[in-house]
């Protein structure tokens, strides 16, 4: 039974059509419902695996007469193929089975009548053919599965008159078509990348409009939530879903409103996005944030979101991180000059002592000036130009 109920399974397979055909007499076509077109996961539940009939209507095989007089000696043949495994099946109407269309006579069978033959026409109930042995192997593979694994799906429709395809007959009209054209990415992992860290990496960002970057396809829909830290003992966690249990105010229609630890919430159609300069909450030096990354991905069943990890980062003052890139510079730099002058700045940076500033004949010296003075200084030192005595 497995390999009759593949026949409206492989009908489904397809996007874009281009019918072709050798006579205007008779025309064969496939009609894709926007459950398939415009998903990009495809659920099997939807193409109706297991459903017996009694799937969603997702396709229509047209069968045309377009003559006055009757089309005898009909024969259907369908192929399936996957980049990932090839040819899957391949499907005949039976050599001494063929059918026939009454003269200007239009047939329409959406994917869940098609179970039971054709509608509408006299004979060609006897099919030959089935899942090749790569075909079997791929169907045993979806077993536990809830979709169609990423690969471009090929199907071909014929027709032929006077006989069947495997024994001779005349092509009279076919149709190619094809899903996956771009293999769907696996975005159910997709990594985070800017700004930030994992939670608990205590990671910095200097620019008060940073750059949120994340891997994954740029046609993909995506809701950026970010939320501060209140500092009361909240997790990162509740805090992003009281977040998404309001609308975002950015990118739909009508626009939902921030609740009080949430700077943003935007639908995006990227995979990158740069804080606005308004209409949104201004991030403060100290504070700390979350930010989370859903994916809105459009499947045969509706909107399926896949989340991403959480990043967490810190504001710093940039004049607070030019400094504390200042101290950490200061002991190589004093070590080489001489292991006194390490000493001499290791016990002042143990008593709690921090180099801020240095004012030279009136002129105060602070942050990536500071730093540039006192690295030119040790040069100077190495070379000769500058003596230290004690």
């Amino acid at each position: 039974m497995k390999r009759f109920l593949f026949l409206p399974i492989c009908l489904v397979f397809t996007l874009i059509g281009n019918a072709q055909t050798t006579t205007p007499d008779v025309v064969v076509n496939v009609r894709l419902t926007e459950a398939v077109t415009k998903a990009q996961v495809i659920s099997l539940s939807t193409i109706g695996v297991n459903a017996r009939g009694q799937g969603q209507r997702v396709m229509e095989l047209v069968l045309q007469n377009r003559s006055n007089t009757t089309a005898n000696n009909l024969y259907l043949h369908v192929s399936v193929s996957a980049s990932s495994v090839g040819l899957v099946a391949t499907i005949d109407t039976k050599q001494n089975d063929p059918f026939s269309l009454r003269p200007m006579q239009l047939v329409v069978a959406d994917n869940n009548r098609l179970l039971h033959g054709i509608p509408g026409i006299v004979g060609g109930d006897g099919f030959e053919g089935g899942l090749t042995t790569e075909g079997e192997d791929f169907v045993e593979s979806l077993a536990g599965a809830t979709r169609l694994p990423d690969a471009i799906y090929t199907v071909v429709v014929s027709l032929y008159h006077g006989n069947n395809r495997l024994n001779g007959g005349r092509l009279v009209s076919t149709v190619t078509q094809s899903i996956g054209s771009r293999p769907i990415m696996n975005i159910t992992d997709f990594n985070l990348l800017t700004p930030g860290g994992p939670l608990g990496s205590n990671e910095l960002s200097a620019s008060s409009q940073p750059s949120f970057r994340w891997e994954g396809p740029s046609n993909t829909d995506y809701r950026l939530i970010i939320v501060q830290d209140p500092g009361r003992g909240q997790s990162a966690e509740s805090l992003i879903q009281a977040a998404l249990s309001t609308e975002p105010v950015i990118g739909r229609s009508p626009v939902g409103s921030l609740l009080e630890n949430e700077m943003i919430d935007a639908i995006i159609r990227n995979n990158t996005f740069f804080y606005p300069t308004s209409g949104v909450k201004r991030l403060a030096f100290g504070r700390k944030y979350y930010w989370q990354v859903i994916a809105q991905i459009r499947t045969s069943r509706g909107v399926d979101s896949r989340p991403s990890s959480i990043y967490e980062f810190t504001l710093s003052n940039p004049q607070t991180a030019q400094n504390a890139e200042l101290q950490a510079a200061l002991l190589p730099m004093a070590s080489s000059i001489s292991p006194e002058v390490a000493a001499a700045i290791q016990q002042l940076i143990q008593s709690g002592y921090a180099m801020d500033k240095l004012v030279i004949d009136g002129r105060e010296l602070s942050g990536a000036t500071l730093q540039a003075f006192l690295e030119d200084f040790v040069e100077k030192v190495k070379r000769g130009e500058i003596i230290l005595v004690k």
